[in-house]
């Protein structure tokens, strides 16, 4: 063990005196000969390696990217001088190309604007659903490719070329021949020191596209006119070819033996586009007579419309009387519907609108102009009780007409003046007291005559008092219900003692009333429904009322429908109590 170990050790220091105690000697010296080495061995090396696992053009690719892009931030101004002259000619080849095509089109787009066979294409159009102009230069792109040729550019020689039947090129060798003659001509004629190749050449019947690269020249003879795309069609045959035969052309001595594969490829180019065929004259006036039918059917709609708009604007801009409030106009089916508001003492809204319609003014005369017809309104009213100044003065006028007094209506105070006799005086007040806009009623400059009520009087005034205050009840439901719930049988058990007695008395004073129960529903939901509704309502409102004995001839159950008042709409679904007097001993 001990020699084994010495022997190791004789190795080690033999190594150190060598390669140095960390190998110093043997790196410094690879170091020295590194750059000879590797520029030995790089290029196989990065050769092999691509062709490993590809791994050095993923590599070195986003720092040639790099590169580049700083570069070209560097030298901007270089870099454009440098590509300027083949960018240059490319982008006023594109643009000659374009400006070429568009004005033959636009010439063609003039020609035929204004002619029949133009309105026949609007038509036509129009039933396609296309824009105009793009169908006049779909119909104006009418052409045929007759002849393509592929020519070697340095030479002038005919390497292949590919032909439409019975076409007017006869021989396309003489046609490369001569096309390379005009280029000579022009580049000597111009002392250019560049080659020249023409981009078209036009003759009576065909055009001539030329296309070219550096080694080759793509040319196509076409009849008719030529679209911008079969320009960039050439091209892009042009350059597949060359991408595929770069070395081939390059390298051409004069065996065009080995371009007859790129034959298929000049077929392709060898195309037409046909005008289609007319349609018969029987299906344009088809085309012509549904046309017309449809615009007058629409037209007569349209005219229609205007009509009942018009109808709707002047009955809304009249002068609305006092009282009434027009809350919705729509037409519906050729009736034109229209929801109001209305006091009792205000006027009727038929009389207030036929009034208008006879009236001399130019409001009238744009109506009758529109062949108003009354039979076209359908008037859905609801009452309310209007606060207007001219109503309730028109209300207290005749509640005082069968007095003496006079009176004096002040920001809603009411002063009366005059004499009258005890009862009267006692039944005006409990009237006057049920409107709403009177805050103040001032009795002080009234003389109130006669003796002390007898008991029938003082029986009347209790009537009164009892009606006034029927009036005042009514009845809440939910939302789509007519159902009666416990609470409203509560209630509903109060009116009942309410109206025996009001029967009692008003039977003992010879008067025969009638007490009408009035449903409502709000505007949810279709009026049909809502008028069902209504009237659902007021009829178990009676039944429950027969119920607890009150006389069923005494009770009459009516559904108006709903009350179209968003803004209390939680208000307008219930059933409203009022009393009519249907005869009276007096009488």
């Amino acid at each position: 063990m001990e020699d084994k170990r010495t022997s190791e050790n004789d190795i080690h220091s033999v190594q150190s005196l060598l390669f140095g105690e960390h190998n110093e000697h043997i790196t410094a010296a690879v170091r020295k000969e590194a750059r000879a080495i590797v520029t030995e061995v790089i290029t196989e090396a990065l050769d092999d390696r691509q062709k490993i696992d590809a791994s050095l053009v993923t590599t070195i690719a986003p720092l040639m990217e790099k590169a580049i892009s700083k570069s070209i931030e560097s030298n901007k101004a270089s870099i454009i001088d440098s590509l300027y002259p083949v960018l240059g000619g490319l982008v006023r080849k594109s643009v000659a190309v374009f400006f070429n095509s568009f004005l033959a089109k636009l010439n063609y787009l003039i020609e035929h604007s204004l002619t029949i066979k133009g309105l026949r294409w609007r038509i036509e159009a129009w039933r396609q659903g296309v824009e105009f102009s793009d169908y006049v230069l779909k119909q104006s792109l009418v052409y045929r490719v007759e002849s393509v040729m592929l020519i070697h550019r340095p030479s002038g020689t005919l390497l292949c070329d590919a032909q439409v039947e019975n076409s007017q090129c006869n021989d396309p060798v003489l046609m490369s021949a001569m096309l390379s003659a005009i280029n000579d001509f022009m580049a000597d004629s111009f002392n250019s020191q560049q080659d020249v190749v023409l981009e078209s050449i036009a003759a009576e019947n065909i055009t001539l596209i030329i296309t070219c690269t550096p080694h080759a020249i793509l040319a196509g003879a076409v009849s008719g006119t030529v679209p911008k795309e079969l320009t960039y069609l050439l091209q892009q045959t042009l350059d597949t070819i060359h991408g595929n035969f770069t070395d081939a052309l390059a390298s051409f001595k004069g065996d065009t033996s080995a371009f007859e594969q790129v034959k298929p490829e000049l077929e392709s180019c060898v195309i037409a586009e046909l005008q289609p065929e007319q349609a018969s004259s029987k299906a344009h006036w088809l085309v012509v007579t549904l046309l017309i039918a449809t615009t007058l059917v629409f037209g007569n709609k349209a005219f229609n419309t205007w009509q009942q708009s018009t109808l709707v604007t002047a009955i809304e801009a009249l002068p609305v009387p006092p009282g009434v409030v027009v809350q919705q106009l729509e037409w519906h089916e050729d009736k034109l519907y229209i929801n109001y508001l209305r006091d009792p003492a205000a006027i009727e809204f038929s009389d207030w609108l036929n009034s208008h319609l006879a009236s001399q003014n130019p409001l009238s005369e744009k109506l009758l102009s529109k062949q108003y017809d009354p039979a076209q309104l359908m008037l859905i009213e609801t009452p309310f009780i209007s606060l207007a100044p001219e109503l309730i003065n028109q209300k207290v006028a005749h509640l005082l007409a069968d007095t003496q007094l006079t009176y004096v209506i002040e920001n809603q105070n009411l002063k009366l003046n005059g004499t009258i006799d005890r009862f009267t005086f006692a039944n005006s007040m409990e009237r006057l007291k049920l409107l709403p806009s009177l805050s103040n009623i001032d009795t002080n400059d009234v003389q109130v005559t006669g003796v002390a009520l007898k008991n029938e009087e003082k029986q009347r005034l209790m009537l009164d008092k009892m009606l006034t205050s029927l009036a005042l009840s009514s009845i809440d439901f939910a939302t789509k219900s007519a159902e009666l719930t416990a609470e409203m049988q509560l209630v509903l058990s109060e009116l009942a003692k309410q109206l025996t007695s009001i029967n009692t008395l008003s039977n003992s004073l010879g008067v025969k009333l009638g007490i009408i129960l009035t449903g409502y529903s709000d505007s949810t939901g279709s009026k049909a429904l809502n008028l069902e509704l209504s009237q659902q309502r007021a009829s178990n409102v009676k039944a429950a009322l027969i119920l607890r004995n009150v006389p069923s001839d005494l009770l009459f159950a009516i559904g108006v429908g709903e009350l179209p008042l968003t803004q209390i709409s939680n208000a307008s679904r219930k059933v409203l109590v009022s009393s009519i007097t249907l005869a009276s001993s007096e009488e």
